[in-house]
């Protein structure tokens, strides 16, 4: 309950399954929408019966407050007002204060808290680079393979401020000035540059035509790298409709941070350097796309003009498309870029701490972790934990600012989230979480008659009315196996997780999504189906 407004949560709750011994079972409580940033609320629980079907007897301490029994204990009675509003506000809602066998309250982060430093560190650079692109090289222009779609593969760099220690690799934190120790409030200082490389790749297509190509900015999946965008999927995309695609490395999440990322999981706290990282990443990810449509950015090199000196790429528009990691992180970066307009986030989903246990890929990762952790119970608190930082380098984080409630001098955004139904690495229950955060619609139906575990599948999200120039939600079944209903990994048939991006459909709705502002249906009417691949 939000004890300012009385309004309720909806929220699942759910025992751990991964726990071997009833002793590390928690009983875990997620919210299905985000929760609003700076507000306070109220938890209670109510009808908790044991194993052998009796109710759960509350706590002395609990019982103390919620029956008032006053008490010389200043560690209990400290307390006593703040448990008042507390159940207070849960007998406002229609909880009965007799029915509660336990209760609590909590305040969410601030929007400054989770995101202020990412918009210092945004602001105070794109300030000094005002109009103009970044400065820029390039280092190599390769012709593409037979029968790749590739014409030519660029490479370069280019230059960013660094506001992380040292040379701004795997490892180093925010800096703050040398000696200085940061207070809570304290701003990152720049700490000179960075030179960050980037990669784009002309589509036979783009090069043997005469329209200027779309410009799309990609974002790669988990601890990879910026040549995802030589993928069949994304060639594909490119050559059918005209795309010129350019990535760079998320720095923090990228193949460059494993070794950082391993001994983090060996030492939690070295995360910092993660998610301080992370958010140099999203900067980094700017300024690649100011390279991308300025002037005198990448369209004044001879790379990306025709033999007529005009150009090859249409720079007034930038757009962004990316997969797992990528749109994990691409939400974070739409919501904070000021110049993306629309975005495909495809196979997404939000909150690590919920995505973790609830993933394949986590498995290899918590091998790592078990040494230096070996109670599962501690594990999972540490992950649960530890995601108040995290908040500040994924989407999470960032998404309640995404399509509605943009940050100063940033436009509002338009996204389309694909999701694979019965993924195996982001859970589409993390993906419904952001649909509903955001407003988005949903393609009904969902899904076929009967392949949904859900009672209602897209609970909470309005039918999408075709065409639409709004954000919204695909689900596309490729026939996997349902996700299991608790936090753990599907491990039956196959995983279905890269298949949208493989759809010829589901690249024709994206076309139509990001260069006509337009959804239209791809599926007749029908649940959405998407090829499996081979």
């Amino acid at each position: 309950v939000d004890v300012a407004t009385g309004e309720r949560v909806p929220l699942w709750a759910e025992l751990d399954q991964k726990a071997t011994t009833d002793d590390d079972r928690l009983l875990m409580v997620h919210p299905a929408i985000a929760l609003t940033e700076g507000a306070t609320y109220a938890v209670g629980f109510r009808s908790l019966v044991g194993t052998e079907g009796a109710p759960i007897e509350p706590t002395a301490v609990f019982r103390a407050y919620r029956d008032r029994l006053t008490t010389d204990l200043p560690a209990i009675e400290d307390r006593r007002d703040e448990m008042e509003t507390t159940i207070a506000a849960l007998e406002a809602a229609g909880v009965a204060r007799d029915d509660l066998q336990l209760a609590w309250d909590f305040t969410i982060a601030t929007s400054e808290n989770i995101a202020g430093r990412l918009l210092h560190i945004r602001d105070e650079a794109l300030a000094q680079l005002g109009d103009a692109s970044p400065a820029f090289t390039i280092s190599s222009v390769t012709p593409g393979d037979d029968g790749s779609n590739v014409a030519s593969l660029v490479l370069g760099t280019f230059t960013v401020p660094n506001y992380l220690t040292g040379d701004g690799g795997p490892g180093n934190r925010f800096f703050y000035g040398e000696g200085v120790t940061p207070t809570a409030d304290a701003m990152p200082v720049q700490n000179g540059t960075v030179e960050v490389g980037f990669r784009c790749s002309i589509s036979t297509s783009t090069a043997a035509g005469t329209e200027p190509a779309h410009l799309v900015q990609y974002g790669h999946g988990l601890l990879g790298g910026d040549d995802e965008i030589g993928a069949g999927n994304v060639r594909d995309f490119a050559q059918e409709w005209n795309v010129v695609f350019c990535a760079t490395k998320w720095a923090g999440m990228s193949e460059d941070d494993v070794g950082n990322a391993a001994a983090t999981l060996a030492e939690f706290s070295n995360f910092p350097t993660m998610a301080d990282r992370m958010q140099q990443g999203v900067l980094n990810q700017i300024f690649l796309g100011r390279l991308m449509i300025r002037p005198d950015g990448l369209v004044s090199d001879p790379t990306f003009q025709r033999a007529d000196g005009s150009p090859l790429i249409d720079t007034a528009h930038l757009d962004y498309d990316g997969n797992s990691q990528g749109g994990i992180m691409g939400m974070m970066l739409a919501a904070v870029s000021p110049d993306i307009e629309r975005a495909v986030l495809g196979v997404v989903g939000m909150n690590y701490s919920l995505l973790l246990p609830r993933s394949v890929d986590f498995e290899t990762y918590e091998a790592i972790m078990q040494p230096a952790y070996p109670s599962e119970l501690d594990r999972l608190l540490i992950i649960d934990v530890v995601q108040m930082l995290w908040d500040r380098g994924e989407g999470a984080g960032y998404v309640q600012h995404l399509t509605s409630d943009p940050y100063p001098g940033t436009p509002a955004k338009t996204v389309l989230l694909d999701v694979a139904f019965g993924d195996w690495q982001v859970s589409e229950l993390t993906a419904m979480i952001a649909a509903r955060t955001i407003g988005a619609t949903i393609h009904r139906p969902v899904t076929a008659e009967g392949r949904s575990l859900e009672v209602d599948p897209g609970w909470g999200l309005d039918a999408t009315t075709y065409p639409s120039d709004g954000s919204a939600i695909v689900v596309w079944d490729s026939g996997s196996d349902p996700i299991p209903l608790g936090d753990e990994p599907p491990s039956t048939g196959r995983d279905p997780h890269e298949d949208p991006r493989a759809d010829a459909d589901v690249r024709r709705q994206k076309a139509s999504f990001l260069f006509d502002d337009s959804l239209v249906d791809v599926c007749g009417g029908d649940a959405c189906r998407a090829d499996a691949r081979d």
